[in-house]
């Protein structure tokens, strides 16, 4: 009987790791987009007085309504964001009702549809020109090509 364990080492080579070569590459455009998040977010923070996650709630509201639907409920936009739990979601629902970034639109048979407000169409428009001079500024500024 022989042993796997001793076979199976024998029939593949493998090479260790080297992290200096890491180094030599060449970053992903989602390394940038990763990199400058928070230089991207920091002005719709302040213009709009928004937290990052209320943000990323945005965002996928946006998502949901331009993909799915016009009208949300609060457990679709949980199930569709999936990052957040029921208690940390229900918050950010109730911040963003406060902030007049989404309202309640209608009640179907029972549950609660919310729609975006203008302010939330807004803060979303502007996101995506602040990613856009973000990552201008960055890639220019380090002579980066992608």
């Amino acid at each position: 009987m022989t042993n796997k364990q001793e076979d199976s080492a024998t029939e593949t080579t493998f090479q260790p790791y080297n992290t200096l070569e890491l180094y030599d590459t060449t970053g992903s455009l989602s390394q940038y987009i990763v990199y400058n998040l928070f230089r991207i977010l920091r002005p719709i923070r302040k213009k709009y007085n928004l937290t990052i996650n209320e943000i990323v709630i945005l965002n996928g509201m946006m998502l949901y309504n331009k993909y799915i639907g016009s009208s949300f409920s609060y457990s679709a936009i949980l199930r569709f964001v999936g990052y957040f739990n029921d208690k940390k979601m229900r918050y950010y629902f109730g911040s963003l009702q406060e902030k007049n970034c989404i309202v309640l639109s209608d009640i179907l048979n029972g549950a609660k549809r919310y729609k975006l407000t203008m302010k939330g169409y807004d803060a979303i428009k502007y996101m995506e020109e602040s990613y856009d001079k973000a990552l201008y500024v960055f890639l220019n500024s380090y002579n980066i090509t992608i």
